[in-house]
């Protein structure tokens, strides 16, 4: 996100307008970057706590300062996202169409389209002024509206969101006869676990909705609230929440409850293909579905079974995870720090290196080879001559747990990828939990404890 104050266009990556109307129009089932944000906080207020389209409007010269908040914007027209209640209580809310209104700057008219209030024509992208044709039957005769809103919220209104970024990170979905989970098949809906939270201590109210969570490996969100009015796996099935059953686990060495989490067992598997890293070679982020076992799949979200990777949490617990394995590019500065590139950068770049590479697939490249990656590099490092937020210019490619430089001779030299980039977490998996019958044991010790048994001889790619 671009910074506030800049002192050169270089400096400036994304805006918040640019993020709020991010994403492809030809997908609009799929939510850009502002889509899955219901409104209000830095959507409708700039960092000093004003609002973008009242000060742009008292300010136009605002758009063409380096104000990382109005640069190139047009808040003045588009209008902010206010707070929109309805992307989580109107059953039936029209989700792609408010991305659709979104990619297009109707920003202050993608509630009243999507939840079918009124029919928004004409889009601010186009140089139009959208109108409003309301539909009257849902109006009562003094003017008020009356709306069949829902409390919890539907799952399928979580799954807007949480469907495809959690398909990608965990191989998640709900309501899914291929990727079961035995609490939705018992009619549990997203809300049973995690409700608006309320603790006097921590001064949260329901009113401010922050949801109960659990404790995620790679995000560092109000740490403070991790398992804040959320029930762990134990609780629930010691206590009988619910009527959940009171497992006794006999046959289970007592190390065992120990040393793993209730996930390692009962989630043995998934049957969606999730994501199993990310290249933006091309300036674009390509992700990269699930690859093992081979042949991998064609594409995210296709009906495919995989099985996780472990690592330890903070406890030591072992838990279930997939780790996203980055094919990324950072620049080297005069300060010793390894800078992300923009993705304009890098698609400068691969504009020339294309050329030269001719991949199979232009949209989806793999530089596997010492020349592929000299080629890449050598024209970052063109493509970055002039660029003023840096000082020293040696680009680099982090992949595979290695990073490729170039070295005097413009020779590719590599090492291991100590850099904040090689860092790898994996995300935390705890939905589509599998039957007691399925989960590992179930069949014996062999289940675990064989020469060939995943637990042991699993593969990350």
């Amino acid at each position: 996100m671009a910074k506030k104050q800049n002192s050169t266009p270089d400096e400036i990556d994304i805006t918040m307008f640019e993020w709020v109307a991010d994403g492809p129009l030809k997908t609009p089932e799929i939510p850009g970057c502002g889509g899955c944000h219901p409104g209000g906080g830095a959507l409708e207020l700039d960092r000093d706590g004003k609002r973008y389209d009242l000060t742009l409007k008292a300010n136009p010269d605002l758009a063409k300062s380096l104000d990382g908040d109005y640069h190139k914007s047009a808040w003045d027209k588009s209008g902010v996202v206010e707070a929109d209640c309805f992307i989580c209580h109107l059953p039936n809310y029209q989700f792609g169409e408010r991305n659709k209104q979104l990619k297009m700057w109707n920003f202050k008219w993608a509630s009243t389209h999507a939840s079918g209030i009124g029919q928004v024509t004409g889009f601010v992208k186009e140089g139009q002024t959208p109108k409003v044709t309301y539909n009257k039957r849902l109006f009562n005769e003094d003017g008020k509206i009356a709306l069949d809103l829902a409390y919890p919220p539907p799952a399928e209104n979580c799954n807007f969101c949480h469907g495809m970024s959690d398909l990608k990170k965990r191989g998640f979905s709900w309501n899914d006869r291929v990727n079961f989970d035995v609490h939705n098949s018992r009619g549990m809906n997203c809300a049973h676990c995690h409700p608006a939270i309320e603790d006097k201590k921590l001064k949260v109210t329901k009113t401010q909705h922050q949801l109960a969570k659990g404790d995620e490996n790679v995000s560092t969100v109000r740490d403070d609230l991790d398992y804040v009015g959320m029930k762990t796996c134990e609780q629930c099935h010691q206590e009988g929440y619910m009527g959940a059953p009171r497992p006794k686990h006999l046959s289970i060495r007592p190390n065992h409850l120990d040393k793993l989490a209730c996930e390692v067992c009962h989630i043995p598997a998934l049957h969606r293909a999730a994501g199993t890293g990310f290249d933006v070679t091309t300036g674009a982020m390509v992700n990269v579905p699930t690859m093992v076992p081979a042949p991998g799949a064609q594409k995210m979200g296709e009906e495919f079974t995989w099985r996780p990777r472990y690592q330890r949490d903070k406890q030591g617990k072992l838990k279930p995870v997939n780790p996203l394995l980055p094919v990324f590019y950072t620049n080297k500065n005069k300060d010793g720090i390894y800078y992300p590139l923009f993705m304009r950068e890098i698609k400068k770049a691969w504009e020339q290196a294309k050329e030269q590479l001719k991949p199979k697939n232009p949209n989806r490249p793999d530089l596997a080879t010492d020349e592929q990656i000299k080629i890449m590099l050598t024209a970052l490092g063109k493509a970055l001559q002039g660029n003023k937020r840096f000082q020293a210019i040696s680009p680099n490619l982090h992949k595979g747990g290695m990073i490729y430089s170039l070295n005097d001779k413009g020779e590719v030299v590599k090492a291991k990828d100590e850099t904040w980039v090689g860092h790898l977490e994996g995300f935390n998996i705890n939905h589509n939990v599998a039957p007691a019958a399925l989960a590992l044991g179930a069949n014996g010790c062999g289940d675990c404890h064989s020469t060939e048994a995943h637990m042991f001889k699993g593969q990350i790619v």
